[in-house]
């Protein structure tokens, strides 16, 4: 039950900040002078860009270790049967797999 509450919980949040991204946007589109970008790609590409820009910022926010984290992603990775090499990266750490699983690719 606990794990069903944090999905609608993440879902919710990536829903609110999606929401204030698409009204900040909007804000700066019509109150700016340049135009809209052509590519759409590039559009999404930024809207992206910025999400994982505020999800990074919550992540902070909540001050989560990264043990707790670790111990969160093995624990939906056993859930789902989930056997591939999994990596977290964080700035200025060394990379390595969270299941310790061999390379898919060598």
């Amino acid at each position: 039950m606990v794990k069903k509450k944090l999905g609608h919980f993440a879902s919710a949040l990536v829903s609110l900040l999606l929401r204030k991204i698409s009204v900040s946007t909007g804000y700066k589109e019509f109150y700016s002078k340049e135009p809209l970008p052509e590519d759409i790609d590039l559009y999404l590409k930024a809207i992206l860009k910025e999400l994982f820009k505020e999800l990074n910022l919550v992540k902070n926010l909540l001050m989560y270790s990264p043990e707790e984290i670790d111990r969160a992603i093995r624990d939906q990775c056993e859930k789902y049967a989930i056997n591939i090499p999994v990596r977290r990266l964080l700035p200025g750490a060394t990379v390595h797999d969270l299941l310790n699983q061999p390379p898919i690719i060598q």
